[in-house]
C-alpha cells in the first residue's frame, strides 16, 4: 500500500508521528507530489544528503519554476531578496556568509542578549497579565524574537505592527 503524505492534512498535523514511523519503515525516501520534493525520514539519509556537494541548498529556483507567470511576477521582488539569504546559498557563498554571521552570533554575543530578552519576556507577559485565555503565538512567541531583532537593529518597538504586516504580506 502506497503512502499518501499530505503534510497539511489536519490528522497529520494533529499527530504526524505514526505516519513518520510508517514512512521510515516502508518508504524512507518518499517522493511527495504535494511538496514536489523528496521527504527523507532516516537520520543517516538526511545526514548523507546534507553532506553531499551535489545537492543544492537553492530551493527557490525550483519552486519559482513551478509558478504560473502571474504568480511569478507577483513575487519576483521577494525572490530576489530571498536568493541572498544564507540558507538558500551553496558553498562557497554559504560558507562566506556563515563565517560572517558566526562573528556576530557567537556564544558571548548571544549571552549578552540575555538581559534584554528577559526584560522583553517580562514586558510581554505583563501585557498578557492574568488572562486565562490569550493567543500565545500572536501575543508572545511571535513578538519576542521580532522585538529582540528590532532592538539589535535599533528599530523602535512602535514599528512592530508595521513590520508584522509587511512580514505577513511576504508570507
Amino acid at each position: 500500500m502506497s503512502i499518501d503524505y499530505r503534510p497539511n492534512d489536519p490528522s497529520v498535523l494533529a499527530d504526524p508521528f505514526p505516519l513518520y514511523r510508517r514512512m521510515r519503515d516502508e518508504d524512507p525516501a518518499h517522493w511527495s507530489p504535494v511538496l514536489k520534493a523528496w521527504v527523507l525520514t532516516r537520520y543517516e539519509d538526511v545526514k548523507r544528503v546534507c553532506l553531499d556537494s551535489r545537492v543544492s541548498s537553492d530551493r527557490l529556483r525550483p519552486f519559482f519554476a513551478t509558478l504560473s507567470s502571474g504568480e511569478a511576477e507577483h513575487i519576483t521582488q521577494l525572490m530576489r531578496v530571498l536568493t541572498l539569504w544564507m540558507v538558500f546559498r551553496d558553498p562557497p557563498e554559504h560558507t562566506r556568509l556563515r563565517r560572517l554571521a558566526g562573528k556576530v552570533f557567537n556564544v558571548r554575543s548571544i549571552h549578552a542578549l540575555r538581559p534584554n530578552v528577559e526584560a522583553l519576556t517580562t514586558w510581554l507577559l505583563e501585557r498578557i497579565g492574568e488572562r486565562e485565555e490569550f493567543d500565545f503565538i500572536a501575543e508572545f512567541a511571535g513578538p519576542l524574537p521580532a522585538l529582540v531583532i528590532m532592538d539589535m537593529l535599533g528599530v523602535p518597538h512602535s514599528e512592530l505592527p508595521r513590520l508584522k504586516h509587511l512580514s505577513d504580506e511576504m508570507a
